[in-house]
C-alpha cells in the first residue's frame, strides 16, 4: 500500500515536490547544512555531491578509515595543500578550514564540481585561501610544488594517480606528504606500482576500507533519533569496489 501511494505521488507531483527530494532537503537542514562531526566538523556544506555519496559527508562517516590520518595531517600544518580530484571540495575546503595558514590549490575537471566547490568556499569564507583549477597533469602538478615545507598532496583521481605519482616526471613529490586513494579498476596492480615507486623516498601506511557500524554514527539531537536501518543508509558510500588508500610520509634524511 505504501509503495503504491508513493508511486502515485511521484506521478502527480512536480519535480520540486517529489518525496525523495523533500527528504533530501530535510536531511540537509536537520544537519544544520554543515558537517556535524569528524576532523572537518563545522564545515558549512553544499546541497549535493559529485561522484561520491553525500549523506555520510555531513555525518562524517565518509572515509572514516582516514579520520586519524587526516587529523595527523592537520596537526602537521602543511603550508601548501594540492588536492587533485576535489569534486565538490570536501577535502580541499576541509583542510583549508582547519589549517587557515595553508594555501590550497584544488584541481577538478568536472565543471559541476568546480561550481559546487565555489559555493562551498564562499559559504566558509575560504575564497581567498583556495584556488580552483581544472584538469591536472604531471606538468601542472610539478608546477605547483614549490619550496613550501611541508606540502600535502591529495590524489583522488579515478586511476590517474598512476600518472601523477611519478617521481621522474614530478620529482618534487619526493619531499611531499601524500594521501592517495587507489583505484584498482584502472590498474589492478596500482598498490604494487605506487609502493615500489615510493620505497626509497617515503614511509608507507596502507589503509583498507571497513564496514560501518552504529558506533561510527555521530551523536546528534535529531539525526541521532533515526532508526538503525536509516542510520546505515546515511552511512552507505555506494562504492563499486573495496577502497584502499596510501599515506606517504617523506623519509627523514
Amino acid at each position: 500500500m505504501v509503495k503504491g501511494v508513493y508511486t502515485s505521488l511521484k506521478r502527480k507531483l512536480p519535480h520540486w515536490a517529489q518525496p525523495y527530494l523533500l527528504a533530501h532537503w530535510l536531511y540537509y537542514w536537520l544537519a544544520g547544512r554543515k558537517v556535524v562531526a569528524g576532523p572537518f566538523k563545522g564545515l558549512r556544506y553544499v546541497y549535493t555531491s559529485v561522484g561520491s555519496a553525500y549523506y555520510n559527508k555531513l555525518i562524517a562517516t565518509y572515509e572514516v578509515e582516514l579520520h586519524d590520518e587526516v587529523q595527523k595531517l592537520i596537526e602537521l600544518g602543511p603550508k601548501k595543500i594540492i588536492d587533485v580530484g576535489t569534486a565538490e571540495g570536501y577535502y580541499a575546503a576541509g583542510f583549508a578550514k582547519m589549517i587557515p595558514s595553508a594555501k590550497v590549490v584544488a584541481f577538478e575537471g568536472d565543471p559541476l564540481g568546480r561550481r559546487l566547490q565555489s559555493k562551498l568556499l564562499k559559504r566558509n569564507g575560504l575564497e581567498n585561501q583556495v584556488e580552483i583549477k581544472g584538469f591536472c597533469d604531471p606538468e601542472a602538478l610539478a608546477g605547483e610544488i614549490g619550496a613550501e615545507d611541508p606540502t600535502l598532496v591529495v590524489l583522488d583521481c579515478e586511476g590517474y594517480e598512476n600518472e601523477l605519482f611519478d617521481l621522474e616526471k614530478v620529482p618534487g613529490l619526493a619531499k611531499c606528504h601524500l594521501l592517495i586513494e587507489l583505484h584498482f579498476f584502472a590498474h589492478a596492480d596500482i598498490f604494487e606500482r605506487l609502493t615500489e615507486r615510493a620505497k626509497d623516498t617515503h614511509d608507507v601506511t596502507h589503509i583498507l576500507t571497513r564496514e560501518r557500524t552504529l558506533a561510527d554514527y555521530p551523536s546528534h539531537p535529531v539525526l541521532g533519533l533515526a532508526p538503525k536501518g536509516l542510520k546505515h543508509y546515511f552511512m552507505f558510500e555506494g562504492r563499486n569496489e573495496e577502497t584502499e588508500w596510501l599515506i606517504l610520509s617523506p623519509k627523514q634524511a
